[in-house]
């Protein structure tokens, strides 16, 4: 009886795993027993990011064994059954010949037998919402071979970003133009001068900000690497190295509305130890994003009306 196996390392993304195929419980077992558990937890919390802990992926048939939360020792096991919609449960504090025995195990039991396993431990059943949260926004398992560093962690204004921040304006750009089509000039030139002078005010700070945004982000690109506290800026061809460790806050600028036309621009300052500071556009790196990368670093966050850059980076160094 083989069963597919997947390991998942500290430098993986959420659905990324490396596929080790159909494999023995025993080559399961050794891999388990001689996986660097302890080094992956200590390069965890050294990292500034947001990063999932290790884990080991079964899968047999329909059914699906996760086991992962190591600490001194002891794992969590989440396990669900793909037939049995909506239903997974997660036992904590098994030892590591337990959960040899739950890999023995896990093949052949039905869900409601390693159901009562699991149960005695420490129980976790996951909420109807939260599992169906967890079913919609899961992606497919991709063998971790799929992605290049730079690809998955490398941020740069596109024309893509830049028309989703602009398009609600361009709209209000176009408005007059495609209602005089409409209606066939009826409503006459005057009409339409003014009606088109009143949308280009509208839609005039979202011109204003992505200039302004292309002006001092337009040539940046962000590198981030996974399994590493130090990133990358390149500003057109000079390139600097920043860690992350040295990053003591970071304050997010913001509209505070997204009614406005160019309700969705903004910027975020990294502020670092020696006093200097970089300059990120939402439309460089989102601010979700961003806070993936600094995920335990301070926030603060300010509204202003406008949020124009006035430079990109301040060096002290």
């Amino acid at each position: 009886m083989k069963i597919i196996l997947r390991k998942q390392y500290i430098s993986y993304e959420p659905n990324e795993y490396e596929f080790c195929g159909e494999v023995t419980k025993e080559r399961i077992k050794s891999d388990l027993e001689n996986f660097p558990w302890e080094e992956q937890i200590n390069l965890k919390d050294q990292l500034i990011g947001f990063h999932i802990p290790p884990a080991f992926n079964l899968e047999y048939k329909n059914k699906e064994l996760t086991i992962t939360g190591y600490h001194n020792g002891q794992f969590s096991v989440r396990y669900n059954h793909r037939a049995i919609l909506l239903w997974q449960i997660e036992g904590n504090m098994f030892r590591m010949d337990e959960v040899f025995d739950l890999i023995d195990q896990f093949p052949i039991l039905r869900p409601s037998q390693f159901k009562k396993i699991l149960a005695t431990k420490p129980t976790i059943e996951e909420s109807l919402l939260s599992i169906l949260v967890i079913t919609l926004t899961n992606k497919k398992k991709k063998p971790f071979s799929a992605y290049t560093s730079q690809a998955r962690n490398q941020f740069k204004i596109t024309f893509k970003r830049l028309f989703y921040y602009f398009g609600f304006s361009l709209m209000w750009l176009l408005m007059p133009l495609v209602l005089a089509i409409f209606l066939e000039d009826k409503s006459g030139r005057t009409m339409f001068l003014i009606f088109q002078g009143i949308c280009v005010l509208i839609a005039l700070p979202a011109i204003i900000l992505s200039i302004n945004h292309l002006l001092y982000n337009g040539k940046l690109k962000l590198i981030f690497k996974k399994g590493e506290n130090k990133f990358e800026v390149i500003n057109d061809s000079h390139s600097i190295s920043f860690n992350k460790k040295e990053v003591v806050k970071i304050i997010e600028i913001d509209t505070g509305t997204s009614r406005a036309p160019w309700g969705e621009y903004g910027y975020s300052i990294v502020k670092f130890k020696d006093g200097s500071e970089l300059l990120l556009s939402t439309i460089l790196i989102g601010t979700i994003d961003l806070n993936e990368q600094f995920y335990i670093v301070k926030k603060e966050y300010k509204e202003v009306w406008m949020p124009l850059l006035k430079k990109t980076m301040v060096l002290n160094k």
